[in-house]
C-alpha cells in the first residue's frame, strides 16, 4: 500500500469510526427518551428496576459511542500532524527533528515518537529516522539546488495529497517524495 493509499484509508477509518459514534449516542439517547416517555405515560409499577436497567444500557452505549468518537478525533489529529510535517520539510527545507520541535512548540522526544510512529504506519514512502544526526530522511530527497540544474525545465508542483512541494520536469509524470502518489 502506498503512502497516499495508506493516509487516505486511515482518514476515512477516522472518519467513520466519528461518525458511528456518533450514530450509536444519537440512538441510544432517542431510544431512551421514548422509552421514559412510555413509562411515564402507562404510568406502570416495578418500572424503577427496568428504568435502572436501561439507564445502565443507555450509559454503557453512550461510553462506547464516545469512545469511537475519540479514536475518530485522534485520527483526525493525527493525520493534521502528519500533513504539517510534510509543509515543514518540503516547503521550508527542515529534517533536523530539533528544528521542526522547535517549530511546533513541541518536544523533541514527541516529535521523534510520532514521526517513527507515521513511519512504521507507512505515513512516509521510504523514510527513516537517522538518530545519529537527529533528523528525518527521506529517500530521494534532497534539498541540495544543484539538484534542479540538473532537471532541464525543473517545475514545482504542489502534491494534491499531502500538499507538499516537489520539483519535477516540466511536463513529465513524477511521484510525491513525500507520499509516493502521481504528481
Amino acid at each position: 500500500m502506498t503512502s497516499k493509499a495508506k493516509v487516505t484509508a486511515v482518514t476515512l477509518w477516522g472518519k467513520l469510526l466519528s461518525i458511528i459514534g456518533y450514530v450509536i449516542i444519537v440512538f441510544f439517547i432517542i431510544g431512551f427518551i421514548g422509552v421514559i416517555y412510555e413509562i411515564s405515560d402507562a404510568n406502570m409499577t416495578g418500572s424503577a428496576q427496568n428504568l435502572a436497567a436501561l439507564i445502565v444500557t443507555v450509559v454503557i452505549f453512550v461510553a462506547i459511542g464516545l469512545f469511537f468518537i475519540l479514536q475518530g478525533l485522534k485520527i483526525k489529529k493525527r493525520i493534521k500532524r502528519f500533513r504539517t510535517y510534510v509543509r515543514i520539510i518540503s516547503a521550508e527545507h527542515i529534517t533536523s527533528i530539533d528544528l521542526i520541535a522547535l517549530k511546533l512548540n513541541q518536544s523533541i522526544d514527541f516529535v521523534r515518537n510520532d514521526l517513527q510512529k507515521m513511519i512504521n504506519k507507512k505515513y512516509f514512502a521510504n523514510a527513516y529516522i537517522d538518530k545519529e544526526n537527529n533528523e528525518i530522511v527521506i529517500a530521494g530527497l534532497s534539498f541540495d539546488t544543484s539538484d534542479e540544474r540538473e532537471i532541464a525545465n525543473p517545475e514545482v508542483v504542489q502534491c494534491k495529497s499531502c500538499g507538499a512541494m516537489n520539483t519535477k520536469q516540466m511536463g513529465s509524470a513524477a511521484q510525491c517524495q513525500y507520499c509516493g502518489s502521481s504528481i
